[in-house]
């Protein structure tokens, strides 16, 4: 996705968000969206991202998801001893699994 997509799908979620701020579908993709936009242009505010993790972990606390973008998010911001413990956590949920790519990466980060 271009840069001007994920800015279009960060406007969206925070409006959502701000509709409803627990809306658990808007929260994870304001997280995905963030560490797309960094990666792919060193933009996308890490800290918001990270407190939307935070925020799901805290309405679902078995959404592995959001501890693996949070790790990733940890991961961007420069915080790797942070993101390895997260991932740890996630690799350590029952629900991991689901996502072949993403518990490959985890698996990656804390080998």
């Amino acid at each position: 996705m271009a840069s001007k997509g994920l800015h279009r799908q960060l406007g969206d979620c925070l409006r959502k968000l701000a509709a409803n701020g627990r809306d658990e579908d808007a929260l994870l993709a304001l997280a995905e969206a963030t560490v797309s936009l960094r990666e792919r242009t060193g933009q996308g505010k890490i800290d918001r991202a990270i407190a939307a993790c935070r925020r799901l972990a805290r309405l679902r606390p078995s959404n592995a998801e959001a501890l693996f973008w949070q790790a990733r998010c940890q991961e961007l911001a420069e915080r790797p001893e942070v993101a390895r413990v997260l991932f740890s956590e996630f690799l350590a949920l029952p629900t991991a699994s689901r996502n072949k790519k993403q518990w490959r990466y985890a698996k990656q980060k804390t080998a």
